[in-house]
């Protein structure tokens, strides 16, 4: 008995700093310096290699969603007068530029809507939620295939999420099974061939 108040004790006060740290980081990344006309005062740029938006100096794009202070913060954050605050996201955009670069308006289509979820859903043969194990193999086999990532490759850099190469590998074939799939390994293949040919390759980046 007198182990386990111990242990609780512990668990307790770990559990308060992780609390704290995280209370710090989030005042820390949101002390944005207003400016002597009452505004923040970012830049915006690409700085990013895939050509995402980024801000910075502070960054504006990094507004908390999921915290306790979160609605609190986002109080804070108001238009002008006779202004309205629109909240844009490239959402899925790395596979949406697959579709594009593939040539293939299917899985464009596929990307917007959700690409990760329909291929989780035709998997397991149900609905499938995000906060399934499922679903987060199936977002990982999906990224580091699209630019031909092995199965090993994907065990290696997600130990946690797939238990062998096994798992990958039975995931990763049944995505390139289906027809979006198919689209992505036929415009592997040319870009291969490319290289191949001219023994060289230009990113679009």
């Amino acid at each position: 008995a007198k182990h386990l108040k111990s242990l609780s004790r512990k668990n307790k006060i770990f559990s308060t700093i992780l609390e704290y740290r995280e209370r710090c980081k989030l005042i820390d990344a949101y002390m944005w310096e207003v400016a002597e006309d009452g505004r923040v005062h970012t830049s915006f740029s690409f700085f990013p290699s895939t050509w995402r938006k980024s801000s910075r100096n502070p960054n504006v794009q990094t507004v908390p969603k999921r915290n306790d202070l979160a609605n609190e913060f986002r109080r804070m954050v108001v238009a002008d007068a006779g202004c309205t605050l629109v909240e844009c996201d490239s959402s899925a955009i790395e596979a949406v530029l697959v579709g594009y670069f593939g040539g293939s308006e299917h899985y464009i289509a596929l990307a917007k809507s959700g690409v990760h979820k329909w291929l989780a859903e035709q998997y397991a043969g149900r609905p499938v939620s995000k906060s399934e194990p499922l679903y987060d193999q199936i977002k990982r086999v999906v990224h580091l295939s699209n630019y031909m990532g092995t199965p090993r490759r994907i065990h290696e850099e997600y130990p946690d999420v797939f238990a062998n190469v096994k798992a990958a590998t039975e995931l990763q074939e049944f995505y390139f099974a289906t027809d979006p799939g198919k689209d992505v390994r036929a415009w592997q293949q040319a870009t291969l061939q490319q290289a191949h040919k001219e023994h060289r390759l230009d990113t679009p980046f």
